[in-house]
């Protein structure tokens, strides 16, 4: 079955709105501001699986490199 690709969101965008990094913490007002998907609760059972995008540990919290999180955003 080939996938119509006309339908996927470029989310380049956020690259020069997003904070950096991305404090997953502040997942939920961040979907809410600009749009992104799923819940914060959906992200931590990602990062959990392993499917999530790159993270990295600050202050003992998660974080996403803005980038990083762009271009898992871009290939979902």
């Amino acid at each position: 079955m080939i996938e119509n690709n006309t339908d996927k969101i470029n989310w380049s965008h956020l690259l020069d709105q997003l904070p950096d990094p991305v404090w997953r913490s502040r997942w939920d007002t961040l979907a809410e501001k600009y749009g992104l998907p799923f819940k914060r609760s959906y992200m931590q059972n990602l990062d959990s699986e392993g499917r999530g995008p790159e993270k990295k540990y600050m202050k003992e919290r998660v974080a996403y490199p803005r980038a990083e999180l762009v271009k898992w955003l871009n290939s979902l």
